[in-house]
């Protein structure tokens, strides 16, 4: 994860077993007692982390020359090569469902549509899910969102101001824990005040912290960056009340990604690992259903002692995929996709445009 020419291999690592622990949540079976139980507030860190590369990728660029329009491309071509692979199978299964079974109608499907340019299906009587098509594509509408307001807003961003901002959803955060009793909210249509409190804190959080910390400072350590993801994991898998809930959100992860920001693992070979968790982490995420549903649900067709054993090894298959798809699929097109919008001259040419529509991910 690069922040103009800073690396932050510490942040990739936490990104990176966030998404995994997503993966866990989804498949309880597959990790027994050491189950994930909120796994969910995953989707939090990771609005928070693109909050702070954001404002250290773009915030000069944004205030200079860069227009809100551009940003908005570039981040589109980003997000979306892997994210319309995830609807795309999607698609294919909810086709599926109208074949085999008749309770999905065409009808159903066409309104699903639209999500493959990040718009919400508002017309969805049987299941839900604000993006049918891909159902955690919904953090990824809302970042967008996130990202839009944070483009046109950003010459009255002052330390301030964001500083309010946070604290006000923090308090919206707060009153829906005292009034709804969750905060596991935004995946589902009627859930859009949740999502919306949860982004605003997250992202601008984010923001927050790469303006007051130390994120474009860096030490080396050789068990901080690992206790951090220990702390992430502890945090997730412990069984807290809702309010618990609230605090990890509010307080311990913007610790955590302040912490992350400014500690850099000092041994090469945890460095790897940890940009590799940070490579696979958005297609982990994204493609983790309908893809990843059909893949990690296959060790539950068995039974005994091998089930775990299964579904370990699945999710290794599920990685090697995700992999691939990085490596021959999502940066092809992610190239293809900046050459296009250059020769119809939607982006300059310009090195650190094409790099920023190119390389590796927020």
């Amino acid at each position: 994860m690069s922040s103009g020419r800073r690396i932050y291999t510490t942040l990739d690592g936490l990104r990176g077993l966030a998404a995994l622990l997503v993966v866990l949540y989804h498949n309880p079976l597959l990790s027994g007692a050491f189950w994930p139980r909120h796994g969910w507030l995953a989707v939090d860190m990771f609005f928070m982390l693109s909050g702070l590369v954001v404002d250290r990728a773009y915030a000069a660029r944004l205030a200079s020359h860069m227009s809100a329009g551009r940003f908005m491309l570039v981040r589109f071509i980003r997000l979306w090569p892997i994210y319309a692979l995830g609807c795309l199978a999607g698609l294919g299964f909810l086709l599926s469902l109208h074949v085999w079974r008749h309770d999905v109608t065409l009808m159903d499907i066409a309104a699903t549509l639209p999500n493959l340019l990040f718009v919400p299906a508002f017309r969805w009587v049987d299941i839900g899910y604000l993006v049918p098509l891909n159902p955690p594509g919904w953090s990824l509408v809302f970042e967008l969102l996130a990202n839009l307001v944070y483009a046109l807003v950003l010459p009255y961003l002052s330390i301030r101001k964001l500083i309010a901002i946070v604290v006000l959803a923090a308090t919206g955060l707060a009153i829906l824990v005292a009034t709804g009793g969750t905060l596991e909210l935004g995946a589902m249509q009627g859930e859009a005040l949740g999502g919306l409190l949860r982004v605003t804190f997250a992202f601008f959080c984010g923001v927050l912290i790469a303006r007051t910390s130390r994120a474009d400072q860096s030490r080396d350590g050789a068990l901080g960056p690992l206790v951090i993801l220990a702390v992430l994991a502890t945090a997730l898998v412990l069984p807290v009340g809702v309010w618990g809930q609230w605090l990890v959100i509010v307080a311990l992860f913007p610790a955590l990604v302040a912490a992350g920001a400014y500690m850099e693992p000092n041994g090469d070979r945890t460095r790897r690992v940890f940009r590799v968790l940070g490579r696979l982490s958005y297609p982990v995420y994204v493609l983790q259903y309908p893809i990843g549903i059909v893949i990690l649900t296959l060790p539950k067709l068995l039974s005994g002692p091998g089930v775990q054993l299964a579904g370990w090894a699945t999710i290794a298959i599920f990685l090697l995929g995700c992999a691939l798809v990085d490596r021959f699929y999502d940066g092809p097109l992610r190239d293809w996709m900046t050459r296009r919008a250059i020769a119809h001259r939607l982006l300059p040419l310009s090195r650190d445009q094409k790099a920023d529509a190119t390389t590796r991910p927020l």
